[in-house]
């Protein structure tokens, strides 16, 4: 079935300020206040939807069918579609869709990515990887990719312990404890190179939006929004070895909780089913996905295959559906711009409703064009689709070449033309790779 797009994007403003204490529907009895219960769930285990979902015998919560049944029992499916930011209809239809969505006890929506048992996805040669390098001299525990923005996705590679989150009540554990990927003492030069390319691939997809991606530590109060005048705040990526959820999981984040009032975390797993360490890529992928999630992103799917992951064709797929086959050279935010798209939602659209886009760096007027020398090289960022920065050359009675190229070439998203006209405005040239 072909999803329709949501009429808007709304940053799932929460219905229940806080959950003061559980009441078992088996007994009736309420039990202590969790006063470590994050604030911004829904209160639907009063109703029993707690009961519902742990009956349903999955580790992280209902799916399909039965999240659907645990939802209307309850009575909470407004709510817990107004929390993830949907509408009830398009909560119903992607549980009936899509396997890897879920409902939590808490009355939370989120996605559990299963990973493809093959060759590419392991630590084994990768031809979309760039070669180490050991010459790398940079704090890849400093990286920054916009250090004025105020929301940030922060890469946590060096060990979390979780607690008081919506996974812990999940799965009835006070602490989810998740080893470093790496330590800044402890880091080979293989996982210094591996997490600085992860950072880039995770920063470029995120380029056009007014937030830093960085592997600098922000603090809790620099990752959970605590009022309407916070306007610092962002997202931890868990990035572990540690897979607390099942084998072959590669990821799992809630969804639209960028902006709430806890240091939600989501997470990506870093080996495979056989221990083996997963690419730079795939990783770097996976942490852009889980955090579009975090964002109000849904998946992208193919009705054509019947698949709720859409894998892409030629060299391109959507960062939403799976972008980590080894074909996918070229992985971009996606509106639903191929045949059997299951989605609609403008993903670049969605990402700017919680963070903005960033100032625009050059003019798009030549009367305010920014001055290059006529053999000099000049950069910027080309933001969101339809962006245009103007430049003037001065080059007296000569010839000049131009040419435009990303500084990330290996893991761009940038699909971009130049034009080149002469001082009477006339085209004297075009390209577009």
């Amino acid at each position: 079935m072909t999803r329709r797009p949501s009429s808007a994007f709304r940053r799932g403003t929460r219905r229940w300020s806080i959950v003061v204490g559980r009441v078992r529907a088996a007994t009736g009895v309420t039990a202590t206040a969790a006063a470590a219960q994050p604030s911004d769930g829904p209160a639907g285990q009063a109703r029993g939807l707690e009961e519902i979902v742990r009956q349903s015998g999955e580790k992280i919560g209902a799916r399909g069918a039965r999240a659907i049944v645990a939802l209307r029992e309850a009575g909470v499916l407004d709510e817990v579609a107004d929390n993830a930011g949907m509408e009830p209809d398009e909560l119903v239809e992607d549980l009936a869709d899509d396997p890897t969505m879920f409902v939590t006890v808490d009355g939370m929506v989120g996605y559990a990515e299963p990973a493809p048992l093959t060759a590419e996805l392991t630590g084994e040669p990768d031809t979309l990887t760039v070669a180490p390098d050991a010459a790398l001299t940079v704090d890849v525990f400093s990286l920054q990719s916009r250090p004025t923005a105020r929301k940030v996705i922060y890469l946590d590679f060096d060990g979390h312990t979780t607690v008081g989150d919506y996974w812990n009540d999940q799965v009835q554990s006070p602490s989810i404890v998740s080893a470093p990927y790496a330590t800044r003492s402890t880091a080979t030069s293989a996982q210094r190179d591996a997490i600085y390319e992860i950072w880039q691939r995770v920063s470029e997809d995120y380029l056009p939006f007014d937030v830093n991606v960085t592997t600098r530590d922000p603090g809790v109060e620099g990752l959970r929004r605590t009022s309407a005048a916070d306007t610092a705040y962002g997202q931890r990526m868990v990035i572990s070895p540690t897979n607390w959820v099942s084998p072959g999981t590669l990821g799992i984040a809630l969804l639209s909780v960028f902006d709430e009032s806890f240091d939600h975390s989501a997470f990506v797993f870093t080996l495979d089913s056989a221990g083996f360490d997963r690419s730079a890529r795939v990783i770097g992928e996976a942490v852009s996905h889980e955090a579009g999630h975090t964002l109000g992103l849904r998946h992208d799917g193919n009705s054509n295959v019947g698949s709720a992951y859409y894998d892409g064709h030629g060299e391109w797929a959507p960062i939403m559906g799976r972008p980590i086959g080894e074909n996918a050279k070229i992985t971009q935010w996606s509106r639903g711009e191929y045949s059997g798209a299951t989605n609609g939602e403008d993903d670049i659209g969605g990402i700017a409703s919680y963070v903005g886009y960033r100032t625009d760096d050059h003019a798009d007027s030549a009367l305010f064009a920014t001055l290059v020398g006529s053999s000099s090289t000049t950069g910027g960022v080309v933001g969101a689709g339809g962006d245009v920065d103007m430049f003037a050359v001065d080059v007296g009675a000569g010839a000049v070449d131009v040419s435009l190229g990303p500084t990330s070439a290996p893991w761009s998203n940038l699909h971009a033309s130049v034009t080149v006209r002469d001082p009477a405005g006339t085209i004297v040239g075009t390209g577009s790779p």
